[in-house]
C-alpha cells in the first residue's frame, strides 16, 4: 500500500488517540480526585451549555488548523506526514499553535459538563507540560524553516492575544471545505468528473488558466484539481450583502468591469505574494455558444504582468451542462486536462503567451447532455431567425425543437447542441451583413435611434460608448469614455449588444463575441 493511501488511517488513529483516549483519561483522572476531594458540580443549565459550546468551537478550530495544514502546506499534523512548508494561513495567521489551543479549550469544554477537578486542577497541569512540549516543538520548527519561522513568530502569538497576519495564502472555512467535498462527491456522480492527472506543483504562488463556458466551472477545476484556488469573479456577484460574504468566503476577488481603477490588480497582485493560486479565465467571459472565444487583451496584459508560473487547463464538455443562453442545468460528461505549463510569462512577448494559452485551452471537446429541457431559453441565444431575419419570431416545440413563427423553418437541438452553435454563427454572419433600419425598439425602455441610446428618458451617445459587456445574460453594462457606466437590466441583452456593436461600425469578421467588447 502506498504511503499516501495509509493517510485516512493515521488520520482515525489520531483522532481516536488525541481526541478521545486523552481526554477520557484526563477525565477518568479528575473523576478519580472528585472522589477523593468529596467535590462534584451543582446542575447548572448554563455550565452544561458553555461545556457544550467550548467542545463545538475547539472541534471547530481543529477543523479549520487542520485544512489549513492540507491546503497550504500539504501536509497533516502528524509526523508521519507533516507540511511541506510553513503554514501561516487560516487559523494560524491569529495563532501559531491553534490546535493545541482547541484542545486546550476542548478539555475544558469537557470539565464544565461532567468534572470540576478537571477545570481547576488537572487540565492546568496538563497545559503547563503542554507548553512545554510547545517550546520543543517551537525550537524544531525553527530549525527546519529557520528565518521564516522566526519572523513568523516575531509577528503571530503562541496561543493568545490574537492578532491576524495577513501577508498568508488564503484557507477556506470548515463550512467552505464540507461544501467543496460534497460537491465533489456529487459532481463526480452526476458529471462523470474524475480527478486530473497528478502534477508536480500543489503549492502556491501560480496562475491557472483555463477556458471558461458554465457557470460551475470553477466547481470543476476545484473538485477535478482538489486544490484551494482564487478565482476572479465578475462584481456582480458582490451586490448583494449575502452573496457578497459568500463569495469572500470562497476566497474570490471581485472584478468591476465599469470601475476605471481596477482593485483586482491590486488584491490578485497579493494573493499571489502570499503563496495563493488563482484562477484566471483569459476569455474574461462565458462563451455563448460553447466554442472558443479568444482572449481578451487585458486578461493578457495582466498575465504577463504578474509574471507568475501559469498552468494551462482546459475544461471538456461543461458547456452542455448549463449553456449561457439557458437556466436548465443538464447531465453530461466533464473532464478537466492538464495542458502544460508557461514557466515565465514575461520572458514571452505578448504574441507568444497569447499563442501558448489558445494552444492549451482552445478546442474543448463537447458532451452528450442529458436531462432537462433542452430548447428552454432558446430565444436569449437565436432571437432573430437565421433563415428569414424576423426579430423575436423563435417559438419552443416540445423539449428540443424550436420553430420561426414567420417563415416556418424549424430546428432540432442534438445531444451535444452544435446546431445551436450553427445557427447562432449564421444568424451573427446575416445581422452584421444585411445592416439596421433605425430606429429600433428593443422593448419599453431601450430604444435605439441614429447615433443615441435612448434608456427611458435618457441619451446614451453612440460616440461616447467605449464597451459594452453583458453580466449573466440580462444585464447590460455600457463603459462611457467619462468613465461612467450606464447598466441596463434587459432579458434583450445579448440583442442589444449586437446592435451596439453595428452600429459603432463593427463587421461580419469581428469577433463580436468579446465581453467585453472593447471599441
Amino acid at each position: 500500500m502506498k504511503r499516501r493511501n495509509l493517510i485516512p488511517i493515521y488520520l482515525v488513529v489520531s483522532f481516536v488517540f488525541y481526541w478521545v483516549v486523552i481526554p477520557v483519561t484526563l477525565l477518568c483522572i479528575s473523576l478519580f480526585l472528585n472522589d477523593k476531594m468529596n467535590i462534584f458540580w451543582h446542575f447548572s443549565p448554563w455550565r452544561i451549555f458553555s461545556g457544550v459550546l467550548l467542545v463545538i468551537i475547539s472541534l471547530y478550530l481543529a477543523v479549520w488548523a487542520t485544512s489549513a495544514l492540507w491546503y497550504t502546506g500539504r501536509g497533516l499534523p502528524i509526523s508521519s506526514f507533516p507540511p511541506k512548508r510553513l503554514v501561516a494561513s487560516g487559523p494560524y495567521s491569529y495563532t501559531r499553535h491553534p490546535l493545541y489551543l482547541a484542545f486546550i479549550l476542548y478539555t475544558f469544554g469537557i470539565g464544565l459538563i461532567f468534572s470540576p477537578s478537571m477545570v481547576f486542577i488537572v487540565n492546568p497541569i496538563f497545559i503547563l507540560l503542554l507548553i512545554l512540549h510547545i517550546l520543543k516543538e517551537e525550537r524544531l520548527l525553527l530549525k527546519k524553516f529557520g528565518e521564516d519561522y522566526l519572523y513568523y513568530r516575531k509577528n503571530v502569538p503562541g496561543l493568545w492575544k490574537f492578532k491576524k497576519r495577513t501577508e498568508a495564502p488564503y484557507v477556506p472555512n470548515p463550512f467552505i471545505i464540507s461544501l467543496y467535498l460534497i460537491l465533489s462527491c456529487i459532481f463526480k456522480k452526476i458529471f462523470n468528473l474524475q480527478p486530473a492527472p497528478k502534477f508536480n506543483r500543489d503549492m502556491g504562488p501560480y496562475i491557472i488558466a483555463s477556458n471558461h463556458q458554465c457557470y460551475l466551472d470553477p466547481l470543476f477545476l476545484v473538485a477535478a484539481l482538489g486544490l484551494p484556488i482564487r478565482f476572479l469573479t465578475t462584481g456582480k456577484m458582490f451586490n448583494k450583502r449575502i452573496s457578497k460574504r459568500f463569495f469572500l468566503s470562497l476566497g474570490t476577488i471581485p472584478v468591476y468591469r465599469c470601475k476605471s481603477k481596477a482593485p483586482h490588480i491590486l488584491l490578485t497582485k497579493k494573493a499571489l505574494k502570499s503563496g495563493d493560486i488563482v484562477g484566471i479565465f483569459p476569455e474574461a467571459s462565458r462563451s455563448w455558444d460553447g466554442n472558443f472565444v479568444g482572449i481578451d487583451r487585458r486578461v493578457l496584459r495582466l498575465i504577463r504582468i504578474l509574471d507568475y508560473p501559469i498552468l494551462v487547463v482546459r475544461i471538456d464538455g461543461s458547456y452542455n451542462v448549463l449553456p449561457r443562453w439557458s437556466k436548465v442545468y443538464h447531465r453530461a460528461n466533464v473532464s478537466v486536462k492538464i495542458m502544460g505549463w508557461i514557466e515565465e510569462p514575461r520572458k514571452l512577448t505578448e504574441r507568444e503567451l497569447k499563442e501558448k494559452i489558445i494552444n492549451g485551452i482552445s478546442n474543448a471537446k463537447r458532451s452528450k447532455a442529458r436531462w432537462g429541457r433542452m430548447n428552454k431559453y432558446i430565444e436569449t441565444l437565436i432571437w432573430r431567425c437565421p433563415e428569414c431575419s424576423s426579430e423575436k419570431s423563435i417559438v419552443r416545440k416540445g423539449t428540443k425543437s424550436f420553430y420561426c413563427k414567420y417563415c416556418g423553418k424549424e430546428w432540432n437541438i442534438d445531444d451535444e447542441m452544435i446546431v445551436v452553435s450553427k445557427e447562432y454563427r449564421k444568424l451573427k454572419d446575416s445581422f452584421f451583413r444585411n445592416g439596421v433600419n433605425l430606429p429600433v425598439k428593443i422593448n419599453e425602455e431601450v430604444t435605439l435611434e441614429e447615433g443615441y441610446v435612448k434608456v427611458g428618458g435618457e441619451m446614451i451617445s453612440i460616440e461616447d460608448i467605449k464597451s459594452i459587456s453583458i453580466d449573466g445574460t440580462d444585464e447590460m453594462l455600457i463603459a462611457l469614455k467619462n468613465d461612467n457606466c450606464k447598466k441596463i437590466k434587459t432579458p434583450d441583452a445579448l440583442r442589444l449588444k449586437m446592435y451596439i456593436e453595428l452600429l459603432k461600425g463593427v463587421e461580419a469578421d469581428d469577433n463580436t463575441d468579446f465581453d467585453p467588447f472593447w471599441f
